[in-house]
C-alpha cells in the first residue's frame, strides 16, 4: 500500500460464492496430501479517495490468484518457524510453483522464504489475506520484497496484488541463477529488517486504528526451479550453460570429455552444508548401436561419489573411456524431504546426456603404432609389423583406405555388419576386434583398440610358432627314417619357419577364417627336397589365403 496519496484507485472486493461455478481443485501438498477447494468470484468498486468517497463504477473480475490456484498445481507448504531473517529462511523445494499459508503475528515479525530459480525464470509474486472482510479497514495489508542471491532487494510491493484488498505482487526475469528470498511482512515495511515495527493502521488516519499490520495470508510463488542436472557454465560456475549442451566428445586423444554438471533447484536449509551422493553409469544402447549384437546394453557402473557443500560436479571416469548415455542420479535431503534428480534417456527421452567419440588422426594412429615396437618373432620379416598393423586398420574398418574410423558418423563406435547391414560379428573399432575379443574400453579407446589388436597380431606370431614346432615334433625318427629311405636321402630334417613366414600366418588367424597360412604337409602328404650332400628337407608349404593376400597388397 506504501504512504497514502492524497488522490489513489483501490479496489474494495468482497467475495461471492457462485454455486455454479464451484469445482474442486487439487493441490499438491508437501506430505502428499490433496487439498480441495471451491472457486470463488470477486465482484469489484473501483473507489475514488479524496478525503472522502467521490463515485463508484462496479465491475466484475475473476482474481489471477483464484485463476492460478484454479489451473495449477501448487505445493501447498504451511509456514514454519523461525524464518524471520534473511539467514533464517523457510526453504521450498522440489516444485515450480508454491502456495504457502503464513501469519505476520506481531508488529515485529517477519517471514523468509527460500526458493531456487534459474537465470531468465519470470518469478511472480502475490500475497493476499487469508481472510477477507471485504472491510479494507479489516483485512491484512501484506507487503512482499523479492531478494536476488547476491542479497540485494531487487523489489517490493504493497497493493498491486489481487485475491483481498490491500493484497501485494510483483513479477520479475531473474538475471542471475541460485537461491532467491522473497520476504512477507505488513503495511509501510519496506526495509524487512528482523524486529522492525511500524504502526498499526486505519485507512482515513494514518498511524491510528487496528489491526491490518498483523494477520494470516496466502503467498503464491511461480518460476521456481524444480531439482534438474544441468551442465554448468565453465567460465561462470554459479550459471548453468545457456546452449545447454547435451552431447560430449571423447576427443581425438582417447581423453574423456570433461562434464561440468550442476543440480539445480535446490534450497538447503539455513546454515547447512547439503550433501550431495552423484551416481553416474555409461550404457550403449541398441539404438545407437544395433551391431552390438548380443551384447545389447553395454553398461557401466562406477562408484558413487559423495560431494559434500556443493552442487557443482565433474564426474570422474577413473581412467576409463566409455561413450554412449550417460545416467545420472542426484541425492540430497533438505529440512527432512528427500531429494533426487535424474538425467537419463528414460526421464529424458529426445534429449539425454551422450558420450560420443572423435576419429583420430592418420597421423597419429601411425604414431601410435610405431610407438609399440615389432614383436620378437616378427623382427626381420620382408614386411613391418607396424604397416602390416596399419594394412589390416585399411581392411578392417577403412574401407581399404582409411585409418581413421574408430566411430562412425555419429560418433558410436564402428561395428562389423554383414549385407544386410543389420548383422554381423560384432566386430569393433578400428581393427574389427570379434565379439570375444571387444571389451568396453576398446569399443571407445581407439589407442587401446588398437593395442588389442596389435597384441592379439603378436599373438598370433606365437601361436603360429607354436604350431609348427608342434607339427615337427609330431613326426617320430622311425617316420623319418622311412621318409628318407623312401626318398633317397641320407636324412631328413624340417625347415624351421622365417619371421616372414610366422608373420603370415599371424595375418591369416587374424582374418575372418582364423587359419593357419602354412604347413609342412602338401596334399596330406610330406614333400622331401632333396638338398646338396644328400641330405632332405621337409619345407613350409604355402595354403592359399585371399585375407593375406588383401592385407599384404594394402601393405
Amino acid at each position: 500500500m506504501g504512504t497514502r496519496p492524497r488522490l489513489m484507485v483501490v479496489p474494495a472486493l468482497r467475495y461471492i460464492r457462485m454455486a455454479s461455478a464451484s469445482f474442486v481443485l487439487a493441490t499438491r501438498l508437501a506430505h502428499g496430501a490433496v487439498h480441495h477447494s471451491t472457486s470463488r468470484v470477486l465482484e469489484a468498486t473501483t473507489m475514488y479517495h479524496h478525503t472522502g468517497w467521490a463515485t463508484r463504477k462496479p465491475h466484475r473480475f475473476v482474481s489471477q490468484v483464484e485463476q492460478c490456484e484454479g489451473r495449477c498445481l501448487l505445493s501447498s507448504f504451511a509456514e514454519l518457524e523461525p524464518n524471520n531473517s534473511f539467514a533464517a529462511y523457510q526453504p521450498l523445494n522440489n516444485d515450480t510453483s508454491y502456495s504457502v499459508s503464513g501469519a505476520i503475528s506481531a508488529l515485529s515479525d517477519l517471514d523468509y522464504y527460500a526458493f531456487y530459480a534459474l537465470k531468465g525464470s519470470t518469478i511472480s509474486l502475490n500475497c493476499r489475506a487469508s481472510v477477507t472482510t471485504g472491510n479494507r479497514s479489516t483485512e491484512f495489508d501484506p507487503t512482499i520484497g523479492l531478494f536476488n542471491p547476491s542479497g540485494n532487494l531487487v523489489g517490493s510491493n504493497d497493493d498491486s496484488g489481487t485475491g483481498s484488498i490491500w493484497a501485494a505482487a510483483l513479477s520479475t526475469t531473474t538475471n542471475q541463477s541460485g537461491i532467491w528470498r522473497v520476504a512477507v511482512s505488513h503495511y509501510n515495511d519496506f526495509t524487512f529488517t528482523e524486529g522492525n515495527s511500524r504502526p498499526s493502521y486505519d485507512p482515513d488516519n494514518d498511524n491510528s486504528g487496528p489491526g491490518v499490520h498483523t494477520g494470516s495470508y496466502v503467498l503464491t510463488i511461480s518460476g521456481a526451479q524444480k531439482p534438474e542436472i544441468r551442465v554448468y557454465d565453465i567460465n561462470d560456475p554459479t550459471e548453468v550453460d545457456a546452449t545447454n549442451p547435451t552431447k560430449f566428445r571423447i576427443d581425438a586423444n582417447a581423453d574423456m570429455p570433461r562434464i561440468p554438471l550442476k543440480v539445480v533447484g535446490i534450497t538447503p536449509a539455513p546454515n547447512t552444508q547439503a550433501s550431495y551422493v552423484w551416481n553416474k553409469s555409461i550404457q550403449l544402447s541398441q539404438t545407437d548401436a544395433p551391431l552390438a549384437t548380443t551384447a545389447g546394453y553395454v553398461k557401466t557402473d562406477f562408484n558413487p561419489e559423495t560431494v559434500v557443500g556443493s552442487e557443482n560436479y565433474m564426474p570422474n571416469f577413473q581412467g576409463l573411456t566409455r561413450g554412449g548415455n550417460l545416467s545420472l542420479v542426484v541425492k540430497t535431503t533438505v529440512a527432512g524431504l528427500n531429494l533426487e534428480a535424474k538425467r537419463d534417456d528414460r526421464t529424458n527421452p529426445t534429449n539425454p546426456f551422450k558420450i560420443i567419440g572423435t576419429k583420430p588422426g592418420a597421423a597419429d594412429v601411425v604414431a601410435f603404432i610405431n610407438g609399440l615396437g615389432t614383436p620378437g618373432l616378427a623382427a626381420g620379416a620382408t614386411h613391418n609389423f607396424g604397416r602390416i598393423v596399419q594394412a589390416i586398420i585399411k581392411h578392417e574398418s577403412g574401407g581399404n583406405s582409411s585409418l581413421v574410423n574408430q566411430f562412425n558418423a555419429n560418433g558410436f563406435p564402428t561395428f562389423n555388419s554383414n549385407a544386410d547391414g543389420t548383422s554381423g560379428d560384432g566386430g569393433a573399432g578400428l581393427m574389427q576386434l570379434s565379439l570375444s575379443k571387444v571389451t568396453q574400453e576398446n569399443r571407445w579407446n581407439w589407442k587401446q583398440n588398437i593395442r588389442d589388436g596389435f597384441n592379439l597380431l603378436a599373438g598370433n606370431l606365437e601361436q603360429a610358432n607354436r604350431h609348427i614346432r608342434n607339427a615337427r615334433n609330431a613326426v617320430t625318427a622311425q617316420q623319418l627314417a622311412a621318409l628318407a629311405q623312401a626318398n633317397g636321402v641320407s636324412g631328413v630334417t624340417f625347415a624351421i619357419p622365417t619371421a616372414e613366414q610366422l608373420l603370415l600366418n599371424a595375418i591369416s588367424l587374424f582374418g575372418p577364417n582364423s587359419r593357419y597360412y602354412h604347413s609342412y604337409r602338401l596334399n596330406n602328404s610330406y614333400v622331401v627336397t632333396r638338398n646338396p650332400g644328400g641330405t632332405g628337407t621337409i619345407n613350409l608349404n604355402v595354403v592359399p589365403n585371399g585375407y593375406v593376400d588383401t592385407i599384404i597388397g594394402l601393405y
